[in-house]
């Protein structure tokens, strides 16, 4: 298969373990994997502190984005919440495992699994979240 005719279901691996040209199906995140990030997401506030500030996932692809949202803390400034992108949470296709990235204050996405030797299943990911012994998603 020529990369003119491979499928649009299918991406060129982007990964140091893969051969170039190799292709890999789209993975997307299990719907298990989904419910287990936005209750985590959900147990992360209060329920009584939610109108303060909720965090939430959005999925897309092999990817999930974890979000902290906040009301206008000034009227003139409108009704709209703020948003600040926390993590990014992806699965590799090509090895099934997670891979856990910061953002600078750029909202740049550093790839944090990497730099600190963490992640490999969700459930790692998850507790190296809660913990943040960095400090770098939480502050």
């Amino acid at each position: 298969m020529t990369s003119l005719t491979k499928p649009n279901r299918w991406i060129q691996a982007e990964f140091v373990s893969s051969a170039p040209g190799c292709y890999h199906p789209i993975v997307a995140i299990t719907e298990l994997d989904r419910r287990r990030i936005s209750s985590w997401c959900e147990a992360r506030v209060p329920a009584d502190l939610r109108h303060q500030i909720i965090i939430s996932a959005t999925f897309r692809g092999n990817s999930a984005v974890i979000t902290e949202r906040r009301p206008p803390w000034r009227e003139d400034f409108g009704l709209e919440w703020s948003s600040n992108r926390i993590a990014k949470l992806t699965v590799d296709p090509a090895t099934n495992k997670w891979i856990l990235y910061a953002t600078d204050r750029n909202d740049r996405l550093l790839n944090y699994s990497r730099d600190v030797g963490v992640g490999v299943s969700l459930v790692e990911i998850l507790a190296e979240l809660q913990s943040d012994p960095t400090a770098i998603f939480w502050g």
